[in-house]
């Protein structure tokens, strides 16, 4: 696939999206929604992927919080269970 092929650039986003939640879960997992959405947002923005729509940020906020990792594609992700 070319690197304008807009499924080639999808599946990119989605597994920068997920390094992103990986990042901000391995220091924050199980913390208070409002510092999981500031830590959220800035490694969003950081990686050129903001703004996100609002009720995506907050199911990612909420799983987080519940001690869950968001999983955004299985694709993104190797084990679906979050281990």
């Amino acid at each position: 696939m070319s690197e304008t092929d807009p499924a080639e650039l999808h599946a990119q986003a989605q597994l920068e999206l997920q390094q992103v939640i990986d990042r901000v879960a391995r220091d924050l997992i199980g913390a208070p929604m409002a510092d999981i959405r500031v830590r959220l947002e800035t490694e969003l923005r950081a990686a050129g992927h903001w703004p996100q729509p609002e009720p995506w940020l907050r199911a990612v906020c909420l799983e987080l919080a519940d001690g869950r990792i968001y999983i955004v594609t299985k694709l993104a992700y190797r084990d679906p269970h979050g281990h």
